[in-house]
Formats: C-alpha cells, structure tokens, sequence
C-alpha cells in the first residue's frame, strides 16, 4: 500500500493515464496475490481531480475536456481506487445543457455510476 501510494503522489497528479502505469501494475500485482491496497490518500486526490476535471468539462463544450475527465475515470477504475463521485455527480447532471457527443456524455453518466437518461437528451 504505501509503494503505491508513494507512485500516485510521485505522478503529482498528472492527468496523463500513462503516468500511472507502475501504479496499475503494483494494483494488478496486489490483487493477483488476493491483497487489498488502501488507497485511501489516492481516493482524495483522484476524486478532486475527477471533480475538476468534469467542471471544466461542463464548463465547456469542448470534446477533449469531456475525454480527460473519462480517461481519469478509466484510471481509477484500472488502479481499483473508488473515490467520492458525488460533487462530480452533481456537476456532471449540468452536462447535458453543454454540447457534447451523447455516446460521451452516457460513458461519463456509466463512469459516474448515473443513469445515462440523466445527461443524455432524448430525441425529439
């Protein structure tokens, strides 16, 4: 637990999944040995980053926003870490005022552990 803490704060919270490669591995490694991590610390700081990450994709209608917030979910789930999602549920239920791609916005909602209905707009 604490290696991999100590690689999550050496990345000093990089947004780029490929930072977090030793990370996965130590993770992949632990649980093929049946071990549980506390990834308490990473919980925090992956869950502001989240945070931060789906304001500026509700923030804008720009694609690549709305892709690294789901890259940083992706990540989470790879690194078995499950950080608090509620502010970033509550951002993200703004997100279908901005425009974006429907296929994105039902990933983020499945990510954000949302019903898809919530962000994705029906067809009129």
């Amino acid at each position: 637990s604490r290696q991999f803490e100590a690689e999550i704060r050496a990345q000093r919270e990089s947004q780029d999944p490929r930072a977090y490669e030793k990370a996965i591995s130590l993770a992949r490694r632990a649980g093929e040995l049946g071990y549980k991590l506390d990834t308490s610390e990473s919980q925090k700081v992956f869950g502001d980053m989240i945070t931060d990450a789906v304001r500026q994709a509700v923030g804008s209608p720009d694609s690549t926003r709305l892709e690294q917030a789901l890259n940083l979910l992706r990540l989470t789930r790879e690194l078995g870490i499950h950080p608090d999602l509620q502010r970033a549920q509550e951002i993200a239920c703004r997100a279908r005022d901005v425009m974006h791609a429907p296929d994105q916005l039902s990933e983020l909602a499945t990510l954000l552990w949302l019903d898809p209905a919530l962000l994705v707009r029906a067809p009129q």
